[in-house]
């Protein structure tokens, strides 16, 4: 048997591996593992519609969890998202959306601001706090998780303090349009400015280097850095991003709400997470887009069709999305183990492959003189 024989039938294998790779990549897509919130959604649809068909699949229901449950948690959550990918955590978000809101509140009806002048400033000012977090942060090194939480803490005492622990209100009817306006269909405007902002972040994260830079340092920021990414800038830029589209979402639910308040932001912090952490889990196991956007409308669809059915409200969100960033955590670790397991096989096997195809080649015909 020559040598290039030799390489033949040793590459057999790996021709029937790669052969049937398509088909198994089809198949291992459509895993549990993988797209885990799709048959959770399938499931919860098929339980609401036989426990409560009338409520559950009324119209009025379905564009409740669409306008109400979920547009300003995914705005929330996918502008996480992006401190998320670079390897940092942002608390504040929350602390952001309060300040937001009564600031632009207080513009408009105290100071008499135009809408888009009001929105503009706080659009600024939520530069200058992703700014402030990211120079901790990244420059001067410390923990994402103690800053944000205690920036957080700094916003939500001035929010209270600018509002006096008031809601602002006061608004020109017209202001209302901005949020809760109907583009279509009874769908609202706030559900746009979502698309918007999820389309604009994926075609960033995933079809931009930029993007690629902002995965890497979140993976692994020595290694990026040492291949020459400038990782502070990417986790600097992260949090000025989050802080924006946090800020933005404060504008919308002052807006959707008719007036300012200076805790409008407290029951997201948890949603938008617990979405972020499932998200993860799914299609691309990484945070993404697509997972994010996925986990705010299942774990929204998921509360709205209990809550229609109990006709209770109080106590579950926290319940609900407490136990989906427990659940999210848990696959995401099991995920990573199991991926473990899998790397270790492959790279047994490989190496098998090479022994079987050295001791063939050693064992032919020597080579011509």
């Amino acid at each position: 048997m020559t040598t290039s024989e030799v390489r033949v039938e040793a590459a057999g294998p790996a021709r029937r591996r790669r052969s049937g790779g398509g088909a198994a990549r089809r198949l291992h897509s459509l895993r549990p593992s993988n797209i885990s919130l799709v048959y959770m959604y399938a499931a919860g649809f098929i339980l609401f519609t036989a426990w409560v068909p009338h409520l559950w699949l009324s119209g009025t229901t379905q564009k409740t969890i669409l306008n109400i449950s979920f547009a300003v948690p995914a705005m929330l959550a996918v502008g996480l998202m992006v401190p998320l990918l670079a390897g940092v955590f942002d608390l504040s978000i929350s602390g952001t959306m309060d300040l937001s809101s009564v600031v632009l509140a207080s513009l408009m009806i105290y100071s008499h601001f135009p809408a888009w002048v009001a929105i503009l400033v706080v659009l600024g000012i939520s530069v200058v706090v992703g700014a402030v977090n990211g120079f901790l942060v990244a420059v001067v090194g410390i923990d994402s998780f103690i800053t944000t939480l205690a920036s957080s803490a700094i916003l939500e005492a001035l929010a209270v303090s600018f509002s006096g622990n008031i809601q602002v209100t006061g608004f020109k009817a017209a202001f209302a349009n901005f949020g809760s306006g109907n583009l279509v269909g009874g769908i609202q405007y706030q559900v746009l400015y979502v698309a918007v902002i999820a389309v604009v972040v994926w075609y960033v994260v995933e079809h931009t280097a930029a993007g690629r830079y902002l995965q890497a340092t979140g993976e692994n920021e020595d290694a990026a850095r040492l291949s020459g990414v400038p990782t502070k800038r990417y986790i600097f830029t992260s949090l000025i991003v989050s802080a924006v589209i946090a800020a933005f979402a404060g504008c919308v639910e002052t807006a959707v709400i008719g007036g300012g308040e200076s805790n409008v932001g407290d029951p997201y912090l948890l949603t938008a997470f617990a979405a972020a952490f499932l998200g993860a889990t799914q299609f691309k196991q990484r945070f993404n887009v697509l997972g994010t956007v996925a986990g705010v409308w299942v774990l929204a669809s998921g509360v709205e069709g209990v809550t229609v059915a109990l006709k209770s409200y109080a106590w579950l969100n926290q319940l609900f999305f407490g136990s989906a960033l427990i659940v999210a955590v848990g696959i995401g670790r099991v995920i990573e183990l199991n991926n473990g397991r899998i790397a270790v096989r492959r790279r047994r096997a490989s190496a098998d492959d090479g022994e079987a195809v050295a001791s063939l080649v050693g064992a032919g015909p020597a080579p011509p003189g």
